[in-house]
């Protein structure tokens, strides 16, 4: 627990000014009322089947620009979702209509079973961590954390106990005196995590909350959010344009391109059975072989030769989809063969770049025990059939 030397024995005097209405954004915290949304009669048998948040065809429209397209989404209680794509892809605006910081345009919004598609953001109840921390900086770290609940006018001992386990949970005990200018990045983003979790709200979004950050550190809050992901029991949804922090982080993945979802499902589902050739190539490093099936169904004519396929129907403008370590350096019968015209070490492992007749360039991945070629060597590549993804071109 935090020492008791470093947490004030009453609130400071600033935060005992803050429980009355001091300007317009006091005002606007401190009237707070219920949330008017409906419950159904039979809501609390049926609230162990309830989703924990549902979309329906929510869109948002600005002017004539599409941000989002109308937008189905089901997350459980307790999940780890991630809304993962590139700049301009609708996964902020999605995560704005769900908080309530940007009104819909069209659809319903239902939260553990209730409709909230209207409901003012200060009272759906949300935990949300942006990328900026947005901490006070006149503002000791226990201070900046005891804000959500002082404005909920929590009493003055839960206040510190409470303040006091939320710093336990994100390792700064031994912080809660200092002020965000004392911090390093890493621990003002712990600060923010603190100041989310310390009323326990049920649902977490998070806006790009380590896009800041340098890769190590990036690296170790990724562990500790999965920590407090597991610890609290929470429903995650977070948002993000890197895919290893995807993958690394969530129980599913909502891909998302020119405001719409590309695809939705596990970690594992994107990356070995993309739907489209846009998850094959946002997802992963994959190599993306172009051709036509030939007449007898067995085989995709590409610019650089046949390749065997099956299951494909004769005629079909299709791309064919090898994953670097699916592919195979061949000293004997290759299906390609090309050129290495580079090779990156990366410690465990090295990525041969192997440039084939037409110009293509396709990557193989190779343990650290394997021996590599040399620059300039002609190689010939082969795979497992069953480790080709056959997808329409478009």
């Amino acid at each position: 627990m935090v020492s008791k030397d470093l947490l004030p024995a009453a609130l400071p005097e600033s935060l005992e000014r803050r429980r009355r209405p001091v300007g317009a954004l006091g005002a606007l915290l401190l009237r707070r009322k219920p949330a008017r949304a409906s419950v159904p009669a039979n809501a609390s048998a049926a609230a162990a089947d309830t989703p924990k948040l549902v979309a329906r065809g929510l869109s948002k429209h600005y002017g004539d620009f599409v941000a989002l397209h109308p937008t189905d989404l089901d997350i459980k209680g307790g999940e780890f979702v991630t809304l993962l794509g590139a700049s301009g892809s609708g996964k902020t605006t999605l995560l704005q209509t769900v908080c309530g910081l940007v009104p819909p345009t069209a659809g319903q919004l239902l939260i553990d079973g209730v409709d909230h598609t209207h409901t003012p953001a200060r009272n759906r109840s949300m935990g949300v961590v942006f990328q900026n921390y947005a901490l006070f900086p006149q503002m000791t770290v226990s201070e900046n954390v005891a804000f959500a609940l002082d404005v909920r006018r929590v009493p003055s001992a839960e206040i510190r106990r409470r303040v006091g386990d939320a710093l336990e949970l994100v390792g700064l005990a031994s912080f809660a005196a200092r002020y965000p200018r004392e911090l390093s990045g890493g621990q003002q983003q712990r600060v923010a995590l603190a100041r989310c979790f310390v009323y326990q709200p049920s649902l977490i979004l998070m806006d790009e909350p380590l896009g800041a950050l340098d890769r190590k550190l990036r690296e170790t809050l990724q562990i500790e959010i999965k920590r407090l992901h597991r610890q609290t029991g929470a429903t995650f949804l977070f948002v993000t344009h890197d895919q290893e922090e995807a993958l690394a982080l969530s129980d599913r993945i909502c891909l998302m391109h020119a405001g719409r979802v590309e695809q939705f499902g596990t970690p594992a589902q994107l990356y070995e059975a993309p739907r489209t050739l846009l998850a094959a190539q946002f997802i992963g490093i994959s190599n993306v072989l172009h051709g036509t099936v030939d007449a007898s169904g067995t085989s995709l004519v590409t610019a650089d030769g046949g390749i065997p396929v099956t299951g494909a129907e004769p005629g079909a403008a299709l791309a064919a989809v090898i994953r670097p370590e699916h592919a195979r350096i061949s000293d004997g019968p290759a299906l390609l063969s090309g050129k290495v015209n580079e090779i990156i070490y990366a410690g465990s492992e090295s990525r041969v770049l192997i440039e084939l007749a037409s110009g293509l360039v396709v990557t193989v991945r190779r343990t650290a025990e394997l021996a590599h070629p040399t620059i300039g060597q002609h190689v010939g590549i082969t795979w497992a059939p069953d480790r080709v993804r056959l997808l329409p071109r478009s």
